[in-house]
């Protein structure tokens, strides 16, 4: 009799345990839920506060570069803060107090300085925002939506100092040594407004003492602004490189990388020092300055050895394959086309597909001068270990031309590859090579049925480009646009107009 009892207690006793379970695992959703909405609101306030500045602009703005210039900061908002894992809730709610503050008191006189003041609180905080250079190119776009020297950036920053002496420069200096990291950041761009008004050598002078802030953005702002003030800025780099090579913000030093660009394009000064810092830990800054010396193109040789070791010693592939592009570009093709087969060899072995893939592409880029390479690009069709590399090899030997007319076997192999972007490939490769008429001809009229519409369209491609020695075609291109299974009728029609020279 004891039993029954005993046993409906026990089930109530799951029951209740269940439940219990439930409600602890279902409170995570509903605080996820309730923080997302919270972090919703915020940032629909910040755009608020943004958009109230569209009707304060300065009398002497054009009203749709104001207008321009309010976009680009509602821009960095949304790029920065995307959700609430960029930000803590502390941090956005000071944000948001700060715009506040600046809204409550802003009057047309101040609207320009209030704008840069909000992007100054987008690169203050640090907690979870990845180092880039998008606010140094949104804070460039500001400036130039907003056209011009800025005398009212200046009169900003001298009233946020407090000073008003006959000596605009010494007012601006002096707002360097306050405490508060705002003002220092406002002064640092209004003598850089000044330097670009006339005194450009006293302003430089003062931009590297702030190259010594002990706030982060502090000194960023005034990378930036030896940035603008140009060519006389190169006697600078050594500061710069200083921070480059030391700074504790990897911000600073990302900064640091770009600068150092824009101030010599020839890569003279600029490409030894960028190379030298290849090998940093700092995931952010490597793919930073492999961005950088991608852009000085061959005139960025100096840093061949830097990016070898990258490519040789690099553990990230994201890293390796941006080392891989920008070798085939600031390099000769007779040490890029060696050090790229070798590291194919290295990451087939590992059967890294990725940056083999990459390695593949980059040499079909390099062109006619990466023929020594064709062999090793057949070795890889016949061996690669999935589809998405063997068709990067037949990529790559059509990239390289007419000289890989030697491949042509190997090509021809591919367009019978049971993958069809192995096919289309191969197909696109002979045109490329520049097949003899009677050999290529057969083939595209064949793929017109691939069931593929890529293939079909770069069959019909092929055909059009031999123009009027592919009449033999015709009826194949005539019947294929008349076939409701073939789906790239655009193709053929326009192949057909090429035929027949029209």
């Amino acid at each position: 009799m004891s039993t029954r009892p005993r046993f409906k207690l026990r089930k109530v006793l799951w029951a209740i345990a269940f439940l219990a379970i439930a409600l602890w695992v279902g409170r995570y959703p509903y605080f996820y839920i309730q923080a997302n909405a919270r972090f919703q609101a915020r940032s629909q306030q910040a755009t608020a506060l943004i958009s109230s500045y569209r009707s304060i602009g300065p009398p002497d703005v054009i009203d749709l570069d104001w207008q321009a210039a309010i976009d680009v900061v509602q821009e960095a908002w949304g790029k920065i803060i995307v959700t609430k894992e960029y930000i803590a809730e502390d941090e956005l709610e000071d944000i948001l107090s700060q715009m506040r503050g600046l809204v409550s008191r802003t009057n047309s006189s101040r609207a320009e300085g209030d704008l840069y003041a909000i992007m100054d609180l987008l690169g203050h905080f640090r907690s979870k925002v990845p180092s880039t250079n998008y606010l140094y190119s949104m804070r460039s776009t500001l400036k130039e939506k907003l056209r011009g020297i800025s005398n009212r950036v200046i009169d900003y920053a001298r009233a946020m100092a407090g000073e008003k002496s006959p000596d605009v420069l010494a007012d601006l200096s002096a707002g360097l040594t306050q405490s508060d990291w705002h003002v220092r950041v406002m002064a640092c761009r209004a003598i850089k407004e000044l330097g670009l008004a006339g005194r450009r050598n006293e302003a430089i002078e003062v931009e590297v003492r702030a190259l010594k802030d002990d706030d982060a953005l502090v000194r960023e702002i005034a990378l930036e602004s030896l940035a603008e003030l140009g060519p006389e800025a190169v006697a600078t780099f050594p500061a710069i490189d200083d921070l480059l090579r030391r700074d504790p913000s990897s911000q600073v030093r990302v900064t640091a990388a770009h600068v150092l660009a824009q101030l010599d394009p020839s890569g003279k000064l600029s490409v030894p020092l960028l190379a030298a810092v290849l090998r940093d830990p700092d995931f952010g800054l490597r793919h930073s300055l492999l961005r950088e010396l991608d852009g000085f193109g061959t005139k960025g040789e100096a840093a061949t050895h830097g990016l070898i070791e990258v490519i040789e010693q690099d553990d990230d592939y994201s890293v390796l394959r941006e080392a891989v592009q920008c070798l085939s570009r600031v390099s000769p093709a007779s040490i890029a086309v060696p050090i790229l087969l070798k590291a194919l060899r290295r990451e087939q072995n590992r059967k890294e597909v990725p940056v083999a893939g990459m390695i593949l592409q980059t040499l079909g880029k390099i062109g006619p001068e990466a023929a020594p390479a064709i062999p090793a690009l057949v070795e890889t069709y016949n061996t690669a270990p999935n589809e998405h590399e063997r068709a990067s090899a037949i990529m790559a030997l059509g990239g390289i031309g007419p000289s890989a007319q030697v491949a042509l076997p190997t090509i021809l192999k591919a367009t019978e590859d049971p993958f069809w972007g192995v096919r289309g490939a191969a197909l696109e490769s002979l045109n490329k090579i520049k097949v003899e008429p009677d050999v290529g001809i057969p083939l595209l009229i064949s793929a017109l049925r691939d069931k593929q519409g890529w293939v079909q369209k770069t069959a019909a491609d092929g055909l059009g480009q031999f123009g009027p020695r592919a009449k033999a075609a015709i009826p194949a291109l005539e019947a294929s646009i008349a076939d409701r299974s073939f789906t790239k009728r655009a193709a053929a029609t326009s192949a057909l107009r090429l035929i027949q020279g029209e």
